[in-house]
């Protein structure tokens, strides 16, 4: 039988399994995405991915407008339109750069 201190233990051990797993995915997509910038050769891409690279280092959807120059409602389309298209996106990127399964 488990006790409530082994319980408290393990949901501690889950949680900051959890956290980890998800920094180590948005490190994933933040290096994808600075991938793609510089491969881009089409300023409006650049633009897009630039927005989607501050919304990922955690800028406001109102600093990232200020700092590209786009109006909030820009930026909102431009990230929700990743956030939908992002499993796609990251797939289709990964298999265009030939990354190996065991580097993902």
């Amino acid at each position: 039988m488990l006790t409530t201190n082994t319980i408290r233990m393990v949901v501690n051990i889950m949680t900051k399994f959890n956290k980890i797993s998800e920094q180590d995915n948005q490190n994933l997509e933040i290096e994808i995405i600075k991938s793609a910038m510089k491969a881009t050769k089409n300023k409006r891409m650049y633009q897009r991915y630039r927005v989607i690279y501050l919304h990922l280092r955690g800028y406001t959807n109102r600093a990232i407008a200020k700092e590209e120059g786009f109006c909030e409602h820009t930026v909102d389309t431009y990230i929700s339109k990743y956030k939908v298209g992002c499993k796609i996106f990251i797939a289709t990127y990964i298999v265009g750069q030939g990354f190996a399964s065991s580097e993902i």
